[in-house]
C-alpha cells in the first residue's frame, strides 16, 4: 500500500488541481505517451493553474493571492516532472547503446515521452500567454504587483520551463532512485533537448525562457523607434528564411557556375536535336528540365538557343544542298533548301 498525501479542503472543491504523486508518475511513465501527457497536464495545472485562469475564475482582486501561493506551487511542479524525467532518461541510457551523448539527445528529440512533455508545455503556454506581455519574468517566477493573474501563469511556466531545460550535473543525477541498476544519464544535459523546445514552443515564450540569441543592435533612423527584441529579431530572420526558401530562385549565369548543365544543354541543341529525332515539343520539355534540374538562367539559355540556331543556320547555307540565287528560278524555293532552314529553325 502506498501512503497518499493528504489533500486540502481547496483541492477538494476543484478550485486547485492536486499535485500528481511520484507513484503516479512513473505509471504514467509505463503506460505511454497519452498517460505522460494527462499527467504533465495535471501538474501544469497545480503549479499554473492554468484552467482556472483560462476560464476566468480567478477575479483581478485576487492577484496577490495567486502571487503568494503559485511560485512554490511551480517548483513543486517542476520538481516531479524533472525527476520523473531523470528516471525515464537513465533508463534510455542504460538501454542505449555506449555511444556518446549526442546519439542520446537525437533519440530523445523522437522519443514519445518527450515529445509529448513538450506539446503539453506549448499548449499551456498559448492557453496563459498574453499580448501584452512585453516584461521578462524574474528569475523566481513572479513578477511586479500589477500583474493579471494569467502573468502570474505565465511565469509560473516559465519557471517550470527553465527547470526541465536546465544542465544536469552529475551530483544532480545520483540524487534520483536508482535502485533498477541504471546509470545516470550524460553529464550537462538538458532533460529536454534545448533545440526541441526552439522548434516547438513560441517565440514569446521562448524570449521569457532565455532561449533566443540576443537581438543585433541597428542604428535608430527615429530616435522614438523601439529597442528590438530577441522575439521580434527572430520573427524577422525566419520571414527572411522562408522567403529565401521558396520565393528567391537561384540563376547561375555564367557557364563556369554550372558548367554541367550548361555542358548537357548545349549536346542537347547541337546533337541532340539535329541527330535525334526529337519533336519540338520535345525539346521544349527537355530543355525546361535542364533549367529547373542545375538552376540555368533562363535569358542565357534562349541566348544559347539562339547562338546555335544562327550557326545552324548558317551551316545550312554554306552547305552543298544549298543553291546559287541564279537557280533557284528553275525549281523554286526548295532548291535554295528552304526545307532544310525550316528544320533547323
Amino acid at each position: 500500500r502506498h501512503t497518499r498525501r493528504p489533500i486540502n479542503n481547496r483541492t477538494r472543491r476543484g478550485s486547485m488541481a492536486a499535485l500528481p504523486t511520484e507513484e503516479e508518475a512513473k505509471a504514467a511513465l509505463q503506460g505511454g505517451a497519452d498517460s505522460w501527457r494527462n499527467l504533465v497536464l495535471r501538474a501544469l495545472a497545480f503549479g499554473t493553474e492554468y484552467h482556472v485562469v483560462v476560464t476566468q475564475q480567478q477575479a483581478a482582486s485576487s492577484s496577490g493571492d495567486l502571487r503568494g501561493r503559485l511560485p512554490s506551487r511551480a517548483e513543486e511542479a517542476a520538481n516531479l516532472l524533472a525527476t520523473s524525467l531523470e528516471g525515464y532518461i537513465a533508463q534510455i541510457h542504460h538501454e542505449a547503446p555506449q555511444d556518446t551523448a549526442f546519439s542520446i539527445q537525437d533519440q530523445m528529440k523522437s522519443d514519445p515521452v518527450i515529445n509529448a512533455t513538450v506539446e503539453s508545455l506549448w499548449t499551456v503556454g498559448c492557453l496563459v500567454s498574453s499580448e501584452d506581455e512585453s516584461k521578462p519574468p524574474t528569475e523566481g517566477g513572479a513578477g511586479g504587483g500589477d500583474q493579471s493573474p494569467k502573468q502570474i501563469s505565465n511565469d509560473c511556466l516559465v519557471t517550470i520551463i527553465r527547470e526541465l531545460a536546465r544542465p544536469r550535473t552529475a551530483q544532480q543525477s545520483n540524487q534520483m532512485d536508482t535502485t533498477d541498476d541504471s546509470s545516470p544519464p550524460p553529464n550537462n544535459l538538458p532533460l529536454i533537448p534545448t533545440s526541441l523546445l526552439q522548434t516547438s514552443l513560441e517565440l514569446q515564450l521562448l524570449e521569457q525562457v532565455g532561449m533566443l540569441p540576443k537581438a543585433i543592435p541597428l542604428k535608430k533612423k527615429n530616435p522614438n523607434q523601439p529597442d528590438k527584441t530577441p522575439a521580434s529579431d527572430a520573427v524577422r530572420r525566419l520571414r527572411k528564411l522562408n522567403t529565401d526558401l521558396y520565393y528567391r530562385q537561384n540563376k547561375f549565369n555564367l557557364l563556369a557556375e554550372e558548367s554541367e548543365g550548361y555542358a548537357k544543354l548545349l549536346n542537347y541543341l547541337i546533337v541532340g536535336i539535329r541527330d535525334g529525332g526529337v519533336t519540338a515539343p520535345g525539346a521544349v520539355r527537355h530543355v525546361t528540365e535542364l533549367i529547373g534540374a542545375f538552376d540555368l538562367d533562363p535569358n542565357r539559355v534562349l541566348d544559347l538557343s539562339l547562338d546555335v540556331l544562327e550557326c545552324s543556320l548558317r551551316d545550312a547555307v554554306r552547305s552543298g544542298e544549298a543553291r546559287s540565287f541564279a537557280d533557284v528560278r528553275k525549281g523554286g524555293e526548295d532548291e535554295w533548301g528552304i526545307s532544310h532552314l525550316r528544320s533547323s529553325l
